[in-house]
Parts: C-alpha cells; sequence; structure tokens
C-alpha cells in the first residue's frame, strides 16, 4: 500500500439510503445503499463536486481500471451529494451514479468540509492538483457545492464492512489505483 493511502480498514458501516439516477433527475423511491453491494464487492467514489474537473478526471482514472475491477467481480460507482452535473460525471466514470441527499457516505467519512482558510493552507497541493487535472485536458464547470471533500471507500459484498477508506485532503487529492486494486482484491478473499 502506498503511505498516500488512507486507511485499510474493516468496519461495518450505518447505511444511507440513495435515490437513483436518471438524465439528472431523482427517479423511483429510496433505497437502502447496503443493496449495492449484497452480493459482491463495490468501490464506492464519493463525488466532492461533479462538474470539477478534478473530480471528472478522479473519474477518467478509476474508469481505467474497471477492466481490472470487473475481472475480480468488483463493481464500481459514483456517489454524489446533489444531483446538479451528476449526469455529465456519469460519462467519465462510464458507471452508475447515485443520489446521495442526505450526505450519509460523506458523514461516515467525517463530513469534512474545506473553507478558504484550510484551502489557502493547502494551496501549494492544490495548485499542483490542479496543473495535473488541467494537463490531463478534463474539462468541468464551476456549478455546483464544492467544499464538501469526497473519497472512495471500497466495501466488501454483504455485512463484511469497509475495507478501505481514502478521505479527500484537498481538493484532487485521488486515492491511488494500486491500493484500491489491492483493497478490491482483499474484498474478493473475504467470506
Amino acid at each position: 500500500m502506498s503511505e498516500d493511502m488512507s486507511t485499510i480498514v474493516q468496519h461495518q458501516l450505518e447505511v444511507p439510503e440513495l435515490n437513483i439516477l436518471e438524465d439528472g433527475d431523482v427517479i423511483g423511491a429510496r433505497f437502502p445503499a447496503k443493496d449495492l453491494w449484497l452480493t459482491k464487492p463495490v468501490v464506492l467514489v464519493l463525488v466532492r463536486r461533479p462538474g470539477c474537473f478534478l473530480c471528472r478526471e478522479e473519474a477518467v482514472k478509476l474508469a481505467s481500471i474497471k477492466p481490472a475491477l470487473t475481472a475480480l467481480g468488483v463493481d464500481l460507482m459514483g456517489i454524489v451529494h446533489e444531483a446538479s452535473g451528476a449526469m455529465e460525471y456519469q460519462k467519465y466514470l462510464n458507471e452508475k451514479v447515485y443520489l446521495d441527499q442526505e450526505k450519509g457516505f460523506f458523514q461516515m467519512i467525517g463530513n469534512r468540509w474545506v473553507g478558504l482558510r484550510s484551502a489557502l493552507k493547502r494551496s501549494p497541493k492544490i495548485i499542483r492538483n490542479i496543473h495535473r487535472g488541467r494537463k490531463s485536458g478534463v474539462k468541468g464547470n464551476w456549478r455546483g457545492e464544492g467544499f464538501l471533500l469526497g473519497g472512495l471507500l471500497v466495501i466488501g459484498k454483504g455485512n463484511s464492512g469497509v475495507i478501505y477508506e481514502h478521505r479527500e485532503k484537498e481538493w484532487g487529492n485521488h486515492a491511488p489505483l494500486e491500493d484500491i486494486l489491492e483493497a478490491a482484491r482483499r474484498a474478493i478473499e473475504m467470506p
């Protein structure tokens, strides 16, 4: 595992309810998120702001490991806390995106917000991330709320719980792909 990884964990989680998004609209009744990992492990990317080019850059990177995840039998999905921009984001992830209106997953990873003071304190890292993101060629917009930090979870099937947790430290701080794949392999080996 890389040193940048937040945590290899195994804990149970309180499961929020989600909405299905289709063409930017909420459709159907809410459902318990645990339905997503009932039969097989899942990688959930918790998106800070769907229109953000750094969040979309992460989606492109995650989509690049989708064949390896599929070969392992692990699903990849996005979780957003606002519908604005979610369908555009879905095109980058190339997977389903669900709406967590109550921000239950975001609360689970600490409900962390970056204000102006914190952003200025971390500005060298943020500037580096912005330069990296610009070089990727991924485009974004400024619509939506962008101060609630995101993250990534690898959740084992059934009641196995969270295997891996990455908490975004600043804008554009992504979980290392090799850590995600290692956690996915561990999740498959669990009963």
